[in-house]
């Protein structure tokens, strides 16, 4: 997650009365003039004093808010290469757009059956049943996430969705040896390191899933790595798994009741 997808996401979970929603809104509002900007200047967007505005780096995940600021203002100047869907194929014609949008879906639809066979699939909704605790740590969420972490409240897992470094930092303490994390991350050099949270999910003895390259630098520390390709949009590839592995698991482990002999839910 690069430093503009943590600012909103920040912004759009907090409450509607919260300060560092304001602060956060501010900023958001004056994203052209954050390259220019001291803090001084940012205080100013933000209506915030820079104690507030501290405290708001800190939860973001960066150790001083000169960090964030730095950080911001290279992703603002790198806009245009951040902030894009698809591959850069520049076309203000729609019917060209729409090509490239369905070429994209579909290239991420046979990646994911690819990654993600009839047995995958079965492999991984039996070690989710098996597991007391299973986290999500993506960038952003997507619906099929959701509707999985639904069915796995509803056979008595506990889970946990985290995006922002700071409140993965946090969950990460929560995990033990039946605990599965599914982790993907931008490894953008604007984008945030999580080897340390890796590092602590390994030695808790959790088991990763890393939705992501086999060369990422994060390959060390994971347990088995999927969507290892380059023609797709990755996030419709996710969806698609996230909708397959929800559906599998509701059929085997909701509507067909409880299980003979079932103790793994904790």
């Amino acid at each position: 997650m690069n430093v503009l997808q943590s600012l909103l996401e920040f912004y759009n979970s907090s409450s509607m009365d919260s300060t560092y929603r304001h602060a956060a809104g501010g900023i958001l509002e004056n994203l052209p003039h954050i390259p220019e900007s001291n803090v001084h200047d940012i205080a100013e967007y933000a209506k915030s004093s820079r104690t507030t505005l501290w405290r708001m780096a800190k939860k973001l995940g960066y150790e001083s808010f000169d960090d964030f600021l730095h950080t911001l203002k290279h992703a603002v100047r790198q806009y245009d290469y951040l902030n894009r869907f698809f591959t850069i194929e520049r076309t203000d014609s729609i019917p060209e757009l729409r090509t490239i949008a369905a070429k994209k879906t579909l290239n991420s639809l046979a990646a994911a059956d690819r990654f993600f066979s009839d047995e995958t699939l079965l492999q991984m909704t039996d070690l989710l049943h098996r597991a007391n605790r299973i986290h999500f740590y993506l960038p952003c969420a997507v619906m099929g996430m959701y509707t999985l972490q639904q069915n796995l409240f509803m056979s008595g897992k506990k889970s946990v969705f985290a995006c922002l470094p700071s409140d993965i930092l946090t969950a990460v303490e929560e995990l033990d040896e039946n605990s599965i994390v599914f982790f993907c991350a931008e490894e953008k050099a604007e984008c945030y390191d999580y080897a340390d949270v890796l590092q602590k999910a390994r030695g808790r003895n959790a088991l990763i899933w890393l939705f992501g390259s086999s060369h990422s630098r994060y390959a060390r520390y994971v347990d088995e790595s999927f969507l290892d390709e380059n023609d797709y949009t990755f996030f419709l590839a996710l969806e698609y798994m996230f909708v397959l592995l929800a559906e599998l698991y509701r059929i085997r482990y909701i509507d067909a009741g409880p299980q003979d002999g079932d103790s793994s839910c904790g």
